[in-house]
């Protein structure tokens, strides 16, 4: 099991992947606190200002009119700030959330996942990337709300003491009595989140029954035993990462009415005070405090958000990345990757047995494949290609024989720690929204080359890589859509490439041209097919034929 990294080294990857955004976005929102520190201040002078001069020529005062631009001028800056800011975070959600997707898409792909086709709303993969975007939202927004809420609030808080200092004398102790009121009231807290839960477990039931049949609908030629697995994971999922979603947002509610409460009792304190001992000199005051109290509100709240947000997204990511796999870590990109995969030597299956439902599939059969073979495995319809294919990614059992990995017999459970070596290709390809060309290299940039030489092999130079995937009217046809599939195999980093039916629409002359970029590969190759030409045989080093419940190499 590999031990996840602690939140200050996650925090430090994240800093350092998105360094240039995240220093950008900072120094704006510097900027955005230095304007709002000045503010008090202006707002103070511009306000005893409008006081003393009352009459009709106020525009006459020079020094009004210099105080009156610099207050606009002030007010502006800090929408500007703030809508730069909400621009560059929107820029930097995008790119995490994408950079989730492209794992996630790795992950999926590689673990031999077949049964995901394409994403439509409502499947599973989709399902997975919209709970992942919505860490990466809590994530982003959050981490840049922590520096601007606590930077704004403290300047705030300093800009008013400093023009009036007899406010941080009940800033202070007010602040205190805050926190002792949130310790009290955690206890009655516990029991509201309770009942929150309990609501929740209700909702879910339903929820997910109504996914399961979303997925029989969507999901096509899947394992009763992988659709089940898959499933639940996806159950186990969302309660996990929804029951911490909703806990945090109980505590944050808590907390606003909180902040509300103390906030007006401040305000109303300060008022009192002020009216009383100064009634005209520091009406400025007065005003400031009462027109910035909300924003003071509203910073602290965004603070504290952001903080039970954290949280929630540190427990829902661990969670999310162990239920998909237990060997799941970061590397030094901030992307997921497997640990201690072991290489493939050899792959044999011996006097194996398989069955169902009183059907026998295969008797006393054998395979053999060692590193580096172009293995060709084909027959006619119903001889057992499928059974084949979920045998050597562990998800059939066999009834009898061995599966003997490196001269070395597993159990079922190794063989589903095997198949992390596999790249498994389908007829389809699992698109999402980006470029062509992101799609091919999954955030890979060093593959860019490689990817346009494979697309001008393969004789689909003329498709526009920059072009955004229309996911809702795919502008490709099923054969590009092959083509394209077998191109993202090849730039893989798997041992093993697994293709199950992966030609079916590519005409004779592009299918020629493929199987010659499949045997000069310097990976392990398992083509699983229907029909082939005679002469597209010979490319292969290893040729099975299924019949009569056998595996019949013809060719060695």
């Amino acid at each position: 099991m590999v031990i996840f990294l602690k939140r200050k080294e996650k925090m430090k990857l994240l800093l350092k992947y998105f360094k240039k955004e995240i220093s950008i976005i900072l120094f704006v929102v510097f900027l955005e606190v230095l304007a709002f520190g000045f503010y008090p201040y202006v707002f103070k002078i511009f306000v005893d200002l409008l006081k003393n001069n009352l009459a009709l020529t106020l525009f006459s005062d020079s020094k009004f009119v210099i105080y009156f631009a610099l207050f606009l001028a002030l007010n502006t800056l800090i929408l500007v700030f703030a809508s730069i800011v909400m621009f560059l975070k929107l820029k930097l959600n995008n790119k995490f959330r994408l950079l989730i997707q492209r794992n996630l898409f790795n992950i999926f792909t590689n673990k031999g996942l077949k049964m995901f086709r394409e994403i439509k709303e409502g499947d599973k993969l989709t399902v997975l990337t919209k709970v992942t975007e919505v860490v990466g939202s809590s994530i982003v927004n959050n981490f840049i709300n922590l520096f601007s809420s606590l930077g704004k609030t403290i300047a705030l808080t300093i800009g008013i003491g400093l023009v009036a200092p007899i406010t941080l004398s009940y800033l202070i102790p007010i602040s205190l009595v805050f926190l002792l009121v949130s310790l009290f009231l955690n206890g009655l807290m516990q029991n509201m989140v309770a009942n929150v839960n309990d609501y929740f477990n209700n909702e879910m039931q339903v929820q997910n029954e109504a996914a399961e049949l979303i997925y029989s609908a969507n999901v096509l030629g899947i394992n009763d035993k992988v659709f089940t697995k898959t499933t639940n994971l996806v159950k186990d999922l969302n309660n996990k990462y929804l029951h911490k979603m909703i806990k945090s947002e109980a505590y944050l509610k808590l907390i606003e009415g909180t902040l509300a409460s103390l906030s007006f009792i401040l305000i109303l304190m300060i008022s009192i005070i002020l009216i009383f001992k100064t009634p005209y000199i520091d009406f400025a005051i007065l005003v400031l405090i009462i027109n910035q109290s909300k924003t003071l509100v509203d910073s602290v709240e965004s603070l504290f958000g952001g903080i039970f947000s954290l949280r929630a997204f540190n427990g829902a990511l661990n969670d999310f990345l162990k239920t998909l796999h237990p060997d799941l870590s970061y590397d030094h990109k901030f992307a997921l990757i497997d640990k201690n995969i072991n290489k493939l030597k050899s792959l044999n299956l011996i006097d194996i047995d398989f069955g169902y439902d009183n059907k026998t599939i295969f008797n006393q059969a054998n395979l053999n494949i060692n590193q580096g073979d172009k293995v060709l495995i084909y027959g006619e319809s119903g001889v057992g290609k499928s059974s084949l294919f979920d045998i050597l990614l562990g998800v059939n059992n066999l009834n009898n024989g061995s599966y003997v990995f490196n001269d070395v017999p597993i159990n079922e459970q190794e063989i589903k720690d095997i198949y992390k070596n596999y790249y498994v290709s389908s007829s389809e390809i699992n698109f999402y929204e980006d470029t062509l060309m992101n799609n091919l290299i999954l955030g890979d940039k060093h593959k860019i080359n490689d990817a346009i030489s494979l697309l001008k092999e393969f004789n689909l130079e003329q498709l526009d890589v920059n072009e955004m995937v229309d996911l809702t009217n795919l502008q490709y046809s099923l054969g590009q859509i092959q083509r394209l599939a077998i191109i993202r195999a090849l730039m893989s980093d798997k041992d093993i490439l697994l293709f199950d039916e992966s030609l079916s629409n590519i005409d004779p002359s592009n299918a020629a041209i493929i199987y010659d970029a499949l045997v000069k590969s310097n990976k392990t190759i398992i083509l699983i097919s229907h029909t082939i030409k005679e002469l597209d045989k010979d490319k292969f080093n290893k040729v099975y034929k299924l019949e009569g419940g056998k595996i019949n190499e013809l060719l060695s």
